[in-house]
């Protein structure tokens, strides 16, 4: 008697990658090659690079990639240099359609505000700066209004993603390094304004309160 084997064959799912590459928040970088790349760890038959395109004249890419559907993993976006290479996006998720805005130089501005009741004297010091920021800034004897603009970097982030940090702040400096030591103490919130930043935004704000 015989018995006849079959194997069972995977299913397949195409999945598209596009996007928009900017070199800074104003510029689109044309005739750019991009590459997504699996990371290491991942099981997949697949070569490591999964898809290539080159950006037209607005900056703008698409290309197509394929895996068995029950593949999943991370992968990176690479701009494809002469001799080198630059990550522009770290650990997307694979096997879904990804539609990307991109900057290769990103800079976001947060607008300090200042509100309160508080009336400070000549010798007071209102310290405050952003958790992933090394900067650290202060005014003395500062008034209410705008008081300064922070400029940070952000990475580029999957559509519908934000860059989570945190603003902290205190009068005077011992006041300021309690706020800076909570940050490591999990449901602090001394001291604290969360914030959730998006690549190149222009109208981001933070308020403090002081009464």
């Amino acid at each position: 008697m015989l018995t006849a084997l079959f194997a069972c064959r995977e299913e397949t799912r195409v999945n598209m990658v596009s996007g928009t590459l900017y070199q800074d928040c104003e510029n689109k970088l044309s005739n750019a090659e991009v590459a997504l790349k699996a990371n290491i760890g991942v099981d997949f038959g697949d070569p490591i690079i999964l898809g290539t395109a080159v950006t037209n004249a607005s900056g703008q890419f698409s290309f197509a990639y394929e895996l068995e559907e029950d593949d999943e993993g991370t992968g990176d976006l690479l701009l494809i240099k002469t001799n080198s290479f630059e990550t522009i996006i770290s650990d997307i998720k694979l096997n879904i359609d990804q539609q990307l805005e991109l900057y290769r130089n990103n800079q976001t501005s947060i607008k300090v505000n200042l509100a309160g009741n508080l009336v400070f004297s000549a010798t007071d010091t209102l310290f405050y700066g952003i958790n992933k920021k090394a900067v650290e800034e202060f005014k003395v004897q500062p008034s209410n209004g705008v008081i300064d603009t922070i400029i940070i970097s952000v990475p580029n982030l999957e559509q519908g993603k934000t860059f989570d940090a945190v603003f902290y702040f205190g009068l005077g400096l011992a006041d300021f390094q309690l706020a800076k030591e909570a940050l490591s103490i999990q449901d602090s919130s001394y001291q604290h304004i969360p914030l959730m930043l998006k690549p190149c935004a222009k109208s981001e704000s933070v308020e403090m309160v002081l009464n």
